[in-house]
């Protein structure tokens, strides 16, 4: 980000020291004034006196300000954007003046969700063609946040006059992206027979670029594929055969309801399915199969990236996956406020067979989960192949309490065994609609999609 001036100040002010001062010369006067006509001249010249100095630290003030209003503030960010990880937030002062600036307090605006160490506020003197630099450490949510403007505020030596300058070209929005979910790495982020091309081999003989064997010739076959050295060797024609090459299409969908932002921060729903879909989408593009990300934000807004494949891919999928923002007070939604995103993804999927994976709690309303689950049955009249994945919250705050306290979490799971019941109903409504549906806790999701994308593979084999 550029330097650049930040905006004229606000006009001095006087501070309740500056008003303080101000009534006392006033009482002064009164009383010398009421106790006689001698002192009177004394008394007005002590007055003249007094305002006199007052109108010059005025002048010396505005000198000050001017320096203050010519002060440049740029915000650098140090560190991985990663949820969870540590980050150094620095705020680089710039006094491009030859004017001393004694007294400078410094409020920074952190985003409201993240863990902030210690106060982003400070007190600094900025001598003449100097940079300063105050900085403090954070820890990031996931999501997108915004940085609001640095606010500077002078006081003069004898703090009678305050100025204010506010830079809103320090304001920045950031993209935090979810972690990978580390407890799947070992079984599944290593692909059984990685190939650069972004392809795995089927068993199927076909056109492709993976030698499969060697045949006699029949009249018909192309002869671009007869196998010339072999007929120098034998006099026979022969021709060579590859194996077909097998391209998965995934549709990663990450539904972003009102309702799966409840719970602690760091432990709820959208956090966890965000890294779920970190982890599917990495698996994905290392194994080079071609994939799209959907995110349906909280307002039921539909984002999308293009079709993607390869790791340098990644950044793309994440971007997107990491401009989800916070709602402040999340508003109740129905399902027909939301279902119409759901129809759209006929339009998203590929046009070939595509894996829909849904990440969504279906507002934990079994008459939205039955809205939710005709509108993918049309992907599957498309003959694409739909799951619905549902985090349970009974298992997140389980999983939350069960890092304090084992048996607090067994104790909460027989106490909440009628909400368990509940989602049977969200389950069967999924069903009913012959969509397929999984119900459970953070990791148990992704070993799940991973174990369906690997199923699906062997099938095409």
């Amino acid at each position: 980000m550029s330097l650049s001036p930040s905006p004229e100040p606000t006009p001095l002010k006087l501070t309740p020291r500056g008003v303080a001062l101000l009534i006392i010369v006033a009482l002064f006067a009164a009383s010398a004034a009421m106790s006689g006509i001698g002192v009177l001249p004394a008394a007005f010249a002590s007055g003249l006196a007094v305002i006199g100095i007052f109108l010059y630290w005025r002048l010396y003030v505005l000198s000050r300000a001017a320096a203050v209003s010519r002060l440049r503030v740029k915000r650098v960010i140090r560190g991985e954007l990663v949820e969870g990880r540590r980050l150094r937030v620095e705020l680089h002062i710039d006094n491009p003046t030859p004017i001393l600036v004694e007294h400078l307090e410094v409020y920074d605006d952190p985003p409201r969700l993240w863990r902030v160490e210690g106060q982003p506020v400070g007190v600094a003197t900025l001598t003449p063609f100097t940079t300063l630099v105050l900085a403090y450490h954070a820890t990031p949510l996931y999501g997108l946040h915004r940085f609001g403007e640095v606010k500077l505020v002078y006081y003069d030596p004898l703090g009678l006059f305050r100025v204010e300058s506010a830079h809103p070209e320090a304001a920045v929005e950031v993209r935090i992206a979810p972690r990978l979910l580390e407890e799947v790495r070992g079984a599944y982020m290593v692909p059984s027979s990685p190939r650069p091309g972004g392809y795995a081999p089927s068993r199927q003989k076909g056109v492709g670029t993976v030698f499969y064997d060697v045949r006699e010739y029949v009249p018909g076959d192309d002869i671009r594929l007869v196998y010339w050295k072999g007929f120098a060797r034998t006099g026979r024609l022969t021709v060579k055969e590859y194996e077909q090459e097998v391209q998965v299409y995934t549709l990663v969908v990450v539904d972003a309801t009102p309702t799966m932002f409840q719970g602690a921060l760091g432990g709820t729903k959208i956090e966890n399915i965000a890294r779920v879909a970190h982890t599917v989408i990495r698996y994905v593009a290392e194994r080079g199969d071609t994939y799209r990300v959907v995110l349906i934000t909280p307002r039921g807004e539909l984002l999308y990236t293009p079709w993607l494949r390869g790791r340098a891919s990644i950044h793309y999928a994440l971007n997107l996956l990491s401009s989800l923002e916070w709602p402040e007070h999340p508003e109740p939604q129905s399902g027909e406020e939301r279902v119409g995103s759901i129809y759209q993804l006929a339009r998203l999927a590929h046009r070939e067979k595509t894996l829909v994976f849904l990440f969504t709690d279906a507002l934990e309303d079994p008459n939205a989960a039955y809205l939710y689950a005709r509108a993918l049955s049309r992907l599957r009249l498309l003959r694409h192949e739909p799951q619905a994945l549902i985090p349970l919250t009974a298992y997140y705050e389980a999983e939350l309490l069960a890092e304090r306290d084992e048996l607090l979490a067994k104790l909460y799971t027989l106490a909440v065994l009628d909400k368990l019941k509940a989602y049977r109903e969200v389950i069967r409504a999924f069903r009913s609609q012959g969509v397929p549906v999984i119900a459970t806790g953070p990791v148990r999701l992704v070993t799940s999609v991973l174990q369906r994308l690997e199923e699906y593979r062997r099938m095409m084999l």
